[in-house]
Formats: structure tokens, C-alpha cells, sequence
């Protein structure tokens, strides 16, 4: 049974050392040394948004990025985004159903998906995303992840590989970094492509590793949304 955990942190003084550090957690060992040798980069992505708003939109992001940062994620555990943001975020301008209004929270949904582009470029598990109701202004169809607490949504990650990894958020300006850190270097070749039919978007992920073997996993399939005449969906 998969339990999801909102994940250990690891202080940014403590990961720029060379310290072994021994967590214990619920009866679960994990070990974390995070020096420089230990700081592999598995996937990084990045996202900009308007940090001049008027708005929480910026404060919201900045506050959620700051409570992903030093996260670290158990072998074979589950991450949840909603458990690890946490509540306490401003009002910002929405999008749901073709309807806008401020709501709080907006944008959180631009923090988990930088954090989803980078989860699915270090190779780990997926289990659980959604896609927004509209287009987004920082991802492409079928590469968001809609987060909403109160309408159920989550973006969740296992951890399927032998060690623990590490998320690095940080916000520079108007842009949003996330990168996924591992122990190891990442053995394995990460691409991503996307094929629209019909209306809808197919995402796959292909993974190859050291051995030359390859596996290709269908991501989602999306109905591609319709451009509408107002801006993008933000949340």
C-alpha cells in the first residue's frame, strides 16, 4: 500500500555540507548525505510568470516554492503537492470552466507543474494528475498539472528508485526553478513527446537505460482546450 508523505526536509546549510545525516520516520530509515557529489540533477524545469502583479499570485508562488525546497522523498514513497504546499496562500485570478474570479491559492497549479516537468525528466512515477479545464500560459497541453484542494485535485510522485531524492525550488526574478536531485547520477535517458489527433493530445514518455533497453509509457491523453478570447488560465 502506497502512503503518501508531504516528504523530509533538508535545511539549504545542511545540503551545501558534506554531513550524513539519519532520518527516522514512522519507523523509516533514510539516509541523506547532500553534498556536492551528492547534488546529481535527474530533471529540471522552468517556468516565468508576471512577478509584478498586483495580486498573490508572485507571493503565492514564491511561498509555495519555498515549502518544496529541501524536500526529500523516501525510496519508494509517494509525494503529495497539496500535503506539502500547505494552505495559508492569498486570492489570485482564476480560471475554472471558462469562468474567472480570484480565488485563493492562484497560482499554485503554475508551482506544481514546473514541479510535475521535472519529475517526469528524472524518470519518476506518476501517480496522480490532472489537467486544467483551459490552456495555461506556462505549459503546453498535456504537460500541466491542475492542484485544488477543495475540488480534490492533487499532483502526486512515487519515488520507485533505491535512493532518496531531493527537490530544489527556487524562484530568481519572474522565473520558477524546480529540480530533482539524486545520490547517483541518473542512468537512464528521459525524452518526452507529444502527438495531437482529433482534438486531443497524447504525451509519452520514453525511458532508456544503461543496457539499451527502452519503455514507453502513455502520460495522458488530453482533449486539447479551446484558446479562449480572455488570457490564459494562471491558477
Amino acid at each position: 500500500m502506497a502512503h503518501s508523505i508531504s516528504a523530509l526536509r533538508v535545511p539549504g546549510a545542511l545540503r551545501a555540507s558534506a554531513t550524513l545525516v539519519i532520518f527516522v520516520m514512522g519507523g523509516f530509515v533514510v539516509e541523506a548525505a547532500w553534498g556536492a557529489e551528492a547534488r546529481h540533477v535527474w530533471g529540471s524545469f522552468t517556468t516565468t510568470f508576471d512577478h509584478t502583479a498586483t495580486d498573490d499570485r508572485a507571493r503565492n508562488i514564491r511561498l509555495a516554492a519555498k515549502r518544496l525546497d529541501g524536500r526529500v522523498v523516501p525510496p519508494g514513497r509517494v509525494f503529495s503537492f497539496n500535503e506539502a504546499a500547505g494552505n495559508g496562500y492569498g486570492t489570485a485570478s482564476t480560471l475554472v470552466d471558462g469562468k474567472r474570479f480570484d480565488a485563493e491559492g492562484g497560482g499554485l497549479c503554475q508551482v506544481s507543474t514546473t514541479l510535475y516537468n521535472a519529475v517526469l525528466l528524472a524518470g519518476l512515477g506518476i501517480v496522480e494528475r490532472s489537467p486544467h479545464s483551459g490552456p495555461v500560459a506556462y505549459a503546453e497541453p498535456g504537460l500541466d498539472a491542475a492542484v485544488s484542494p477543495e475540488e480534490g485535485t492533487d499532483f502526486k510522485f512515487r519515488n520507485q528508485t533505491k535512493h532518496p531524492v531531493l527537490i530544489d525550488a527556487r524562484v530568481d526574478g519572474n522565473r520558477l526553478f524546480v529540480t530533482i536531485h539524486g545520490r547517483e547520477p541518473l542512468q537512464r535517458k528521459v525524452a518526452l513527446s507529444q502527438l495531437r489527433e482529433g482534438g486531443r493530445i497524447t504525451s509519452v514518455r520514453t525511458i532508456s537505460d544503461a543496457t539499451g533497453e527502452i519503455r514507453r509509457e502513455v502520460l495522458s491523453i488530453d482533449r486539447i482546450p479551446a484558446r479562449p478570447e480572455t488570457r490564459p488560465e494562471t491558477r
